[in-house]
């Protein structure tokens, strides 16, 4: 389900010191270091022990970094000097949640907590982490290479400005729901920072010299009540409840939401031998299907000069499971894989024997062009190197990514060239490929937004990677070229009774997916200029998959609004949509396929906010099980996904719990697992009641829909049972 913005362990990867690239990450990539001879790994993780926060969609920490000291004195001075810190992973800015993934209402770019629009590729020295999501699955952190020994005393940083922030569901106060609210510690917390300390008499947290040492941190939080008033803010009551390691054998208790996968990485006879100095190796795992690394852990110089080293990779899962890809990679070394691997909380996997073969490195460069016109450069394409699973019989990558495990990953630069310039600590993938002589089943597979996608058999050379079959030489520089069509259409808002006739600025996310999915092929932000009306109507272009590739598109609009001179998630506009788009025919031509009446213009209206409620409403709950909200188009009675919910069940049961901010409007709610859909049900937001004004002053409001100076403050429907199909 591609169109997921993020997957559903919404998890960052894990950042390593220094090294050489294995595969790729949208959030992060975690690198093959140089092994440290003298210290140990420290994996970091995060769960939710007890979330006590009624009435919220989500609730959010800020965490900055976390501290540990081998001290057995729980007051040992914060200025002492065998403090070991721990960040989290540069450049990291909002971490989206886990559980509560929309791909309808959200616009990007704003860090939650901020008044202002981040650049792209901005980013913040602190991830933020959804309490809700993780009472079902943990979070990796980071990893630090630490001196190795045990560790008593623990402490987390938050942000000392936004600790937190948290999304109510509407509640029916005059605090307005589904807007997000900064978050400030209760007055009984004195520091910005929370602590806790194993006993003295126990073993601690051992960090062995080369080895990955896990510890998840544990937390409570407490969230007082919704605010009265909707610039309030909301008090939280953070604390550290314990620190899980695991048991005997590497499998962690219950409640530690985390499993292990373990294995061996082998040379055959007479095909080399683990040298962490020349060639060192990493054992990476990755969501299944995916590019999306979890953890990446270099086998360590102990195994220097032997056929055989073993590895143990400490990853979220579910209580009904999470499957993972893994893969062995490493300069002047074969790729090793295992695709699929279901992973369990608390459960220990023995991931099948992954071998490997020392290889001569080679590359692979080039450049990604519009196959229009003069073949405009395309910017941000990404591309994968898929490598068979030798447990799926007659799987071949370059016709078919179904057995295949994404082993590297690289992205276009503004001139359409890749890879990008990897640095002194992390190497990119695609510059130190290894040369595979007799190999003929890899495949290349390259998507841009609004392009028809690209897979085709690679095959390895020694010096650069031959250029696919459905490429061309320009230049001498092995050119993609990706061809792609044009939809058009309008954008019109509908004014309520009472109004005012001329709107405000409004920016306006159009997008488009694969008919009767949440697939997005591409998205198009549109400006309805101030002082526009009812008869306004804004043009939008955009370009998509031809008719080949993408048979037809339902295409939706949703508003950005602000409240309180903050842009929100969660539009107060009912969302334009128009079904089942077809016929885009129009390769490289000027007559692109244009969405008509009636379907054209899509339309949207200020209606207010609105929330469904579930509590223990997703029947059947499997390890990927989705929840999409979708929209009917009137003009042809066919339904458009507007946002997609993952959810996971609590660790003791198989049905779980949805908060959907959405506008007021009639929806239909279906339940998905591993693709296939369960029966839909009908869903109806209830619309907000304005209220009247406690002050003389009129309420902040999300947009105009004719309540003059009362309140429009949403109220909450409670949802109906979905049911998820058989797993």
């Amino acid at each position: 389900m591609l169109a997921l913005i993020v997957p559903l362990l919404a998890v960052l990867g894990l950042v390593l010191a220094d090294g050489c690239g294995g595969g790729g990450s949208s959030s992060g990539t975690a690198a093959a270091g140089r092994v440290p001879t003298n210290g140990g790994f420290a994996a970091i993780g995060f769960n939710t022990a007890n979330l006590s926060a009624p009435g919220y969609k989500n609730v959010f920490l800020n965490i900055v970094q976390v501290r540990m000291n081998p001290s057995t004195n729980p007051d040992v001075s914060e200025f002492d000097p065998h403090w070991i810190t721990i960040t989290a992973p540069q450049a990291t800015g909002v971490n989206l949640p886990a559980t509560f993934i929309s791909t309808g209402n959200g616009f990007g770019g704003l860090l939650y907590g901020g008044t202002t629009n981040a650049l792209i590729g901005q980013g913040r020295a602190e991830m933020q982490i959804d309490m809700n999501a993780l009472q079902n699955t943990s979070e990796l952190f980071n990893v630090a290479n630490v001196p190795p020994k045990a560790y008593y005393q623990f402490e987390v940083f938050l942000d000392p400005i936004v600790p937190g922030n948290v999304i109510p569901t509407c509640s029916g106060v005059l605090g307005e729901g589904c807007i997000n609210y900064q978050a400030v510690l209760d007055s009984s917390i004195t520091t910005k920072f929370l602590k806790f300390s194993l006993p003295s008499s126990g073993a601690g947290f051992l960090v062995s010299k080369q080895l990955l040492a896990p510890i998840i941190y544990s937390l409570n939080v407490a969230v007082g009540p919704p605010p009265l008033g909707s610039t309030g803010a909301v008090t939280i009551t953070p604390a550290i409840a314990s620190m899980i390691q695991p048991g005997s054998g590497g499998v962690f208790p219950a409640g530690a939401l985390t499993g292990t996968i373990s294995g061996t990485v082998e040379y055959p006879p007479g095909k080399g031998a683990f040298d962490a100095t020349s060639h060192p190796v990493n054992v990476t795992a990755e969501l299944a299907g995916t590019n999306q690394i979890i953890e990446s852990v270099p086998l360590p110089a102990s195994c220097n000069q032997k056929s055989t080293c073993g590895f143990s990779l400490f990853l979220p899962a579910t209580s009904v499971g999470t499957a993972y890809d893994i893969y062995a990679s490493g300069k002047s070394n074969s790729f090793a894989v295992a695709g699929n691997l279901l992973l369990v909380a608390s459960q220990s996997l023995v991931a099948p024997t992954l071998e490997t073969e020392q290889r001569t490195t080679s590359s692979f460069s080039g450049k990604v062009a519009d196959q229009c016109g003069a073949g405009a450069p395309i910017p941000a394409a990404t591309l994968q190197l898929l490598v068979p699973d030798p447990a799926v019989s007659g799987a071949d990558c370059g016709t078919s990514p179904v057995g295949c495990v994404s082993v590297a990953t690289a992205s276009t630069d503004e001139a359409g060239n890749f890879p990008l310039p990897g640095n002194g600590f992390q190497k990119t993938p695609f510059s130190q490929l290894p040369y595979e002589p007799n190999e003929t089943n890899y495949g290349l597979s390259v998507k841009a937004a609004g392009f028809d996608s690209f897979l085709d058999q690679i095959v390895p050379a020694q010096t650069n990677y031959k250029c696919p079959s459905l490429a061309t030489h320009v230049n001498k520089v092995c050119t993609i070229s990706l061809p792609h069509g044009t939809l058009t259409g309008h954008l019109a808002v509908q004014i309520p009774a009472n109004a005012s006739p001329t709107l405000p600025q409004l920016n306006v996310l159009v997008t488009a997916e694969d008919h009767g999915t949440n697939n997005i092929e591409n998205v198009q932000l549109v400006t309805i200029p101030a002082g526009g009306t009812a008869s306004t109507q804004i043009p939008f272009s955009m370009n998509v998959p031809l008719s080949g590739s993408v048979s037809s598109f339902d295409v939706f609009a949703a508003a950005e609004d602000i409240f309180n001179g903050t842009p929100q998630v969660t539009t107060g506009h009912t969302y334009g949509v128009a079904a089942n788009i077809q016929n885009v025919t129009d390769a490289c031509t000027s007559s692109p396929t244009a969405i008509s009446p009636p379907q054209d213009p899509l339309t949207i209206e200020c209606v207010g906010h609105g929330s469904l409620f579930g509590p223990q409403s997703v029947a059947n709950v499997g390890p990927d099980t989705s929840l999409v909200l979708s929209k009917q188009d009137s003009t042809n009675g066919e339904y458009v996904d507007v946002q997609t919910v993952g959810v996971a069940p609590p660790p003791s049961s198989s049905s779980a719990t949805y908060a959907i901010c959405a506008p007021p409007d009639a929806y239909q709610l279906t339940a998905f697992s591993s693709g296939v859909a369960g029966t839909p049900v009908a869903a109806t937001v209830s619309a907000p009641t304005p209220l009247p004004s406690p002050t003389p002053s009129p309420c902040p409001q999300v947009c105009d829909s004719g309540q003059g100076s009362q309140c429009l403050v949403c109220s909450q429907t409670i949802g109906p049972v979905v049911v998820a199909p058989n797993p």
